[in-house]
């Protein structure tokens, strides 16, 4: 599976529009099968982002107290 989905993402298109083509719910972005694997890596990408900007956003945010 980790083979399919790194083929996929490699097409370049936008993970949410393939979680669609794979019967997933566009609304929400969430999918069955493939596509909840595809959202599954989404979510990883946003929490790697969020731990190395988000948290230093926060602590700027905060005076700098982190």
């Amino acid at each position: 599976m980790e083979g399919s989905a790194a083929l996929l993402k490699q097409t370049g298109a936008p993970i949410r529009e393939l979680i669609g083509q794979f019967g997933g719910c566009e609304a929400c972005g969430r999918g069955r099968g493939l596509g909840e694997v595809l959202a599954g890596l989404e979510d990883q990408r946003v929490m790697r982002w969020w731990s190395m900007t988000g948290q230093t956003v926060l602590s700027r945010l905060d005076g700098g107290s982190r």
